[in-house]
């Protein structure tokens, strides 16, 4: 067998970037903080769960469209535009710092494309990686993906 280092290097890294996948979706934390109930005053428990389930609501969307999108742009481009995406979701979820008044709506908004980036990820990188890797390497290649994940939520859960 012969060892295609580029791609030995390549395939683990395309997997690393999914710890964002664990670490995006954790907002329960910040919905029960006395900053935030001092910014936004006690909000009602329909709003609170819409705020924490925004992130899943936008992953079933990135879910639904990750494969036409894999199909029509190639994976790599699919990937580049989640992690694109997932940009503009934390510059979307910090606006309320900078803008005065205080709305929710862009918390909410850029959850569902973090939420988005995140279905996409999930659906592009692992077609990716199955794709590229050697068939000896497949199963471990596919298993750092998963880790990845593990990793992120478990980041978000002890930070």
């Amino acid at each position: 067998m012969r060892l295609e280092l580029g791609r030995a290097v390549f395939l683990p890294r395309s997997s690393a970037h999914t710890p964002h996948v664990g670490t995006d979706g954790n907002i329960g934390g910040v919905l029960v903080s006395p900053a935030f109930k001092a910014r936004y005053g006690n909000l009602s428990d329909a709003v609170l769960g819409l705020l924490a389930a925004g992130n899943q609501l936008g992953s079933i969307i990135g879910c639904i469209v990750a494969g036409w999108i894999a199909d029509t742009y190639g994976r790599r481009l699919a990937i580049l535009g989640a992690a694109s995406l997932l940009v503009v979701s934390c510059l979307v979820i910090s606006l309320p710092a900078v803008l005065p008044g205080g709305s929710l709506s862009p918390i909410f908004a850029g959850r569902i494309l973090s939420g988005v980036a995140g279905g996409i990820a999930s659906t592009a990188v692992p077609l990716h990686v199955s794709e590229c890797a050697m068939a000896a390497w497949r199963g471990g290649t596919e298993a750092c993906f998963q880790l990845a994940i593990e990793v992120g939520i478990l980041a978000a859960y002890t930070l």
